[in-house]
């Protein structure tokens, strides 16, 4: 344990003293320390071009509250190494974030994480693992989506990653649920209504 003061992030210093893990710190807060897809944009949206080619499109992410974004109307177009005849492979596409350890500059991009073939089977490759919102590692690895290889031909890519809806989402899903709710207790009551009315006309009738 390090003995620290207070910082003042949103507040003028005099000079520049926000930091990009002052931020981080402020996103997962608010939203976790996960890694997760945000719902804006196209959501880094999957869509082979060929048998070897992948484009992924705009989005945003939170990543341990680091935010990474590809601009809205942008795409990456990522490249893979071709299918081997007879072999199955899994290849991973991912967001990697990078801190150079000289310069403390930080980056992010996406990336191939190449698998191994094999005659049967598909076997995910490893992925980087590091703590980063507490600042012990220098790179992390967020996956998108596994590309399995079936001989020469490319599969549909498989979604790994989990969407944080909106507030606006959940409140309207939210909403939505309770009218869902209530038309069911309004059409429970109308039956009741229905079979006990039914119960006293018949009753009635017998006098």
């Amino acid at each position: 344990m390090i003995m620290g003061n207070l910082h003042l992030v949103t507040g003028y210093a005099g000079e520049e003293h926000i930091t990009s893990n002052d931020q981080g710190s402020f996103n997962a807060a608010l939203m976790g320390t996960g890694e997760f897809v945000l719902e804006r944009g196209r959501q880094f949206e999957a869509q082979v071009i060929s048998n070897n080619t992948v484009r992924i499109f705009d989005g945003d992410l939170l990543m341990q509250g680091r935010h990474i974004r590809l601009k809205e109307d942008t795409y990456v177009d990522l490249l893979f190494e071709n299918g081997m005849q007879g072999y199955k492979r899994t290849d991973l596409i991912a967001v990697r974030y990078e801190k150079d350890s000289i310069t403390s500059i930080e980056s992010a991009s996406l990336v191939v994480i190449k698998g191994i073939q094999t005659e049967d089977t598909y076997v995910s490759p490893e992925k980087i693992t590091g703590d980063i919102i507490s600042e012990h590692a220098l790179q992390n690895d967020t996956i998108l989506y596994k590309v399995n290889f079936d001989g020469l031909s490319i599969q549909e890519p498989e979604k790994v990653f989990t969407t944080v809806p909106t507030l606006e989402t959940m409140k309207e899903e939210a909403i939505g649920q309770i009218a869902e709710e209530a038309e069911k207790a309004i059409q429970n009551l109308r039956g009741i209504v229905q079979t006990e009315f039914a119960t006293l006309v018949n009753t009635l009738m017998g006098e």
